[in-house]
């Protein structure tokens, strides 16, 4: 019999659901689940919500986003499909971070006639004891194979257009990227891309892991959300030849928004205790609220435009933002950053000033002269940076906010005085 998991992806950025037999993606086919269910953290804990024990929902799945992965002599196929959390009338769940995300993208087209293109770059880690190959070196690549080779085959089979995979700085350390996609779905590549990364992994009875940091000195694992903007024809409108870096108008607008917003924006992107080992200075990872150009410590930065394949700079300028690892739940990054970019666009803010060094050679006097701050520095920082800022905390549900503040304090409660390599073992487990 064929089982098709319902999936719902959570606060903690877990994905987590029911599965069926015989899923029919042209029939109508739904799952109950509970309110109090995002109210599970990374760990396995049920903290204080909203919720309790009242209510029900439908967990609604997304026919486009139906994946398969074949059988093996070893293992079972795998079928899984996203979902969005409803009422029982079929309503969205303001509280559903995918219905967060599909909210705010409808309201910056019907706002300003604009469309959220987006990819995720995502690092990961091959979780083992042998000694690690040279960074970014053909044997890196060689030592898993054939892991990289059926990883990329999987993600090809299920849709999300993978375009590289590669060993990257750290130690076993790899990233892999996929092609963009319009709003939902660019949040529906990075969980998809997750969860096959590490299915093909458990077939081979070996273990991968996204958490940020992995151990002292073996590097960090980061997502890189690269966006742009689209007409409500999707045609491209984030490059102006004749704006500041290259840039549209919308483009520095919405651009600016997201730097003006971005110590709330952290807790959303780069949440957990072990995020805040990652964001430090002079670690290309960005650690300041900096805006550059081709600069690897800004917070937010003009990603380069190549013309060895010719001039696309159209089609192909965009942006990236880097404050943010896999333990943030994509869903709700993206709507962050819709928020905060179409806060931009209302005040019809200007490009923020291009800082094209790295701010950790200056001096806290140098810094504070140039109106340069600090990201916030832990997780509880950034938690309190959220909910002072009302444009984000406003335009998100009220009981998703008093759900994620709730989690996320509990957790720096948590780790409070835990030794820092016990602390890196549990999110090396979780995520």
């Amino acid at each position: 019999m064929a089982l098709t998991w319902l999936a719902h992806t959570d606060l903690a950025a877990i994905s987590r659901g029911r599965a069926i037999p015989d899923y029919d993606p042209e029939g109508s086919q739904s799952v109950g689940w509970v309110p109090a269910d995002l109210a599970l953290d990374p760990f396995g804990g049920l903290v204080d919500n909203p919720w309790g024990p009242v209510g029900d929902l439908r967990l609604v799945p997304d026919p486009a986003t139906l994946v398969h992965i074949p059988g093996t002599p070893t293992a079972s196929e795998m079928n899984f499909v996203l979902c969005t959390a409803t009422d029982l009338e079929g309503k969205p769940w303001r509280s559903c971070p995918r219905a967060a995300l599909l909210s705010q993208a409808a309201q910056l087209e019907k706002d300003f006639g604009l469309r959220l293109f987006a990819a995720f770059e995502q690092e990961f880690s091959h979780v083992t004891d042998a000694a690690p190959p040279a960074p970014f070196s053909l044997e890196a690549a060689r030592v898993v194979e054939p892991l990289l080779e059926d990883i990329f085959s999987a993600l090809d089979e299920a849709g999300v257009e993978p375009e590289n995979i590669l060993p990257e700085f750290g130690q076993h350390q790899f990233e892999v990227t996929t092609r963009p996609a319009v709003g939902v779905g660019a949040a529906d590549r990075a969980v998809i891309t997750r969860t096959v990364v590490r299915e093909i992994a458990r077939r081979k009875g070996q273990r991968v892991t996204f958490a940020p940091v992995i151990g002292p000195g073996a590097g960090t694992n980061g997502v890189h959300i690269h966006f742009s903007l689209l007409d409500r024809q999707g045609r491209p409108v984030t490059h102006d030849p004749g704006g500041d870096h290259g840039l549209s108008r919308a483009a520095q607008q919405f651009t600016a928004g997201i730097v003006a917003h971005l110590p709330a924006l952290t807790a959303l992107t780069a949440p957990t205790v072990a995020s805040y080992l990652r964001l430090r200075p002079h670690s290309w990872s960005a650690a300041y609220v900096v805006f550059g150009n081709q600069n690897r410590e800004a917070a937010v930065r003009v990603a380069p435009r190549s013309r060895v394949d010719g001039d696309h700079d159209h089609e192909r300028a965009n942006l990236e933002y880097r404050p943010s690892d896999a333990t943030a739940n994509p869903y709700l990054a993206l709507a962050g950053i819709l928020i905060a970019g179409m806060d931009g666009l209302e005040r019809e803010l200007p490009c923020p000033e291009s800082v094209e060094f790295d701010p950790s050679v200056l001096s806290e006097a140098e810094l504070k002269e140039r109106g340069i701050a600090r990201l916030p520095q832990s997780l509880g920082e950034a938690l309190d940076c959220l909910e002072r800022d009302s444009v984000i905390a406003e335009a998100l549900d009220s009981d998703l906010l008093e759900c994620y503040l709730t989690m996320k304090r509990n957790e720096v409660a948590t780790f409070a005085g835990v030794d820092e390599a016990e602390l890196i073992a549990k999110y090396v487990d979780a995520y």
